[in-house]
């Protein structure tokens, strides 16, 4: 394979996620705020470390999270409101919650991203 620096394997790594958190079953509607939230947390990082085959139980659970901590920022999302200041640091707060318990279970035994 081809010898590729540092920034190129975490643009390649980071692209991987956003693929998978997008990912859909071909009946399924996901909700405008479970897909903002997931990419905001892509998008910032937090999910970097966890394995690929993790992400959806890491979507899910940001999900439920989110809806049960910080229902405002979930329905303002649905709105189409832009989100601020404060609605991107309660998103930041619960999905770097989500991502530390989910770290700390071992992610549910999925296998570690090979570079």
């Amino acid at each position: 394979g081809a010898d590729l620096d540092e920034s190129t394997r975490r643009t390649l790594s980071r692209g991987r996620r956003v693929r998978e958190v997008l990912r859909q079953g071909a009946l399924e509607t996901v909700p405008v705020a479970r897909q903002v939230a997931a990419l905001f947390a892509v998008d910032e990082g937090l999910f970097d470390e966890a394995p690929v085959a993790a992400l959806g139980a890491l979507e899910a659970s940001l999900h439920r999270e989110l809806a049960a901590r910080s229902p405002a920022v979930a329905s303002g999302i649905e709105s189409g409101a832009p989100l601020g200041d404060a609605e991107r640091a309660a998103l930041r707060e619960v999905a770097a919650s989500v991502v530390a318990r989910a770290r700390a279970a071992g992610y549910g035994g999925a296998q570690t991203e090979q570079r």
